[in-house]
């Protein structure tokens, strides 16, 4: 700890104030949910399936729908209110799917360009930009934008396969091709934080023998699989270098496997498991509070049941048991969370097409940095760690800066204390 701000603490224990540091039980947070329904109406037939993928730290959500039955998929931007917006696409673009947004609005994803393939592009919030593909590609797609708005994705050739797939990093309008790098025929790059750290798979193949990777600035760190596992690929990194995905492991009878989440950090892959009663899972992203969204599936023989998931603190927890009981609508996916907490992924009804959510954490106190609707330990460690002056712009996503000054000091130490559970 600080030396002066152990003398603040005992200032504070001197007052009289009382702060119980005893263990508690672990809470989690209640949620509320907003429905974001894309689409036109589709009657008779079932509403137009929405997807919700990425979401930014003011909570707007960016995904994809598609139109009526068998139409085509359109990209779309959520900021608030009861309709999506649609990306208008050019008369040469067949269909878009948005991936990801990042705080300046950006959004990235692929769309499929009319006698050309499938295309990464970049939405500036005018038009569609085509990120090309690189010598030998007849596709690329988007898959993670950061705040500095540098993009990864994959490229490649779906025909000769040479590569079949690879990873890119785009910046600056210049795609750069990470295979050279990661040296394997494969790749995968899934997401970037805003240190320009990289995530995904590289191997000859996704389902056999894939890695996670972590690459950054041309030095590769192979992030491996879980012990006894055979394939593994990393989804998701957040702004502390830590990598969160999934892992395969055999089940005794070819080709199946069982999927496990994992997250690594200091350089050791930890196995998440997954919710009782079910077979699988996989982790979609975490948050630099270390919350960590995703998803399980698999009860018995079916593979259909699915149920979102959050793990945070060591807990695993189903996040329908977290979300109001009368919207008629199960959680399958949660694909997204930022730093406030909030969750995009989709739902559904029995026997209807998906629907995009957005899920907010209910009454959270200033103070609550790891998000689970109590201020204790974690939140008062999480605050030292970020002690000092935010990077700027501070806001909306300097943790630990409770006032608003861009400044993590006693004012914000006070804050929390005066909201201790």
């Amino acid at each position: 700890m600080n030396p002066r701000l152990a003398v603040w603490a005992c200032s504070i224990a001197s007052t009289g104030i009382a702060v119980n540091l005893a263990p508690r039980a672990q809470a989690q947070c209640q949620y509320e949910l907003t429905i974001i329904q894309g689409g036109p109406d589709c009657e008779p037939f079932p509403p137009s399936p929405t997807l919700g993928r990425g979401i930014n730290e003011s909570g707007h959500v960016a995904g994809s729908y598609t139109v009526c039955a068998g139409g085509n998929g359109e990209a779309f931007l959520w900021y608030g209110g009861p309709e999506v917006i649609t990306l208008e696409r050019p008369p040469n673009l067949g269909s878009a799917g948005a991936w990801d947004i990042n705080d300046a609005g950006l959004l990235v994803g692929q769309m499929s360009v009319i006698g050309v393939g499938t295309r990464a592009f970049l939405y500036d919030g005018a038009q569609f930009i085509d990120l090309g593909t690189l010598p030998g590609g007849n596709f690329s797609r988007g898959r993670a934008i950061n705040s500095p708005g540098q993009i990864v994705g994959v490229w490649g050739n779906n025909v000769v396969g040479d590569p079949g797939l690879a990873a890119f990093l785009w910046q600056d309008g210049v795609m750069l091709d990470l295979n050279a790098d990661l040296g394997t025929p494969d790749s995968e790059a899934h997401d970037i934080n805003d240190a320009g750290q990289v995530v995904g798979w590289m191997g000859t193949s996704m389902v056999a023998n894939a890695h996670a990777f972590l690459w950054q600035d041309g030095t590769v760190t192979d992030l491996g699989v879980l012990s006894g596992g055979f394939a593994a690929g990393a989804v998701a990194i957040d702004n502390l270098g830590r990598v969160v995905g999934w892992s395969k492991e055999p089940l005794g009878k070819s080709p199946f496997a069982t999927w496990r989440a994992f997250l690594w950090q200091g350089g050791e892959m930890v196995d998440l498991a997954t919710l009782p009663g079910f077979e699988h899972s996989s982790a979609t992203d975490i948050n630099d509070a270390g919350q960590i969204v995703g998803v399980a599936w698999g009860v018995g023989d079916n593979l259909n049941i699915q149920a979102a998931i959050i793990q945070q603190n060591g807990i695993m927890t189903d996040l329908n048991e977290l979300i109001p009981p009368d919207t008629g609508l199960t959680m399958k996916v949660a694909s997204a969370i930022n730093n406030a907490g909030q969750i995009t992924g989709w739902a559904s009804a029995p026997a209807a097409s998906p629907v995009a959510v957005l899920l907010t954490p209910a009454e959270q106190s200033a103070g609550d940095l790891d998000g689970d609707c109590t201020v204790g330990l974690i939140d008062f460690s999480l605050l030292l760690s970020a002690w000092g002056s935010c990077a700027l712009p501070c806001q909306p996503s300097c943790a630990g800066d409770l006032d608003g000054d861009c400044t993590v000091g006693i004012i914000d130490f006070l804050i929390l204390l005066g909201n201790w559970s």
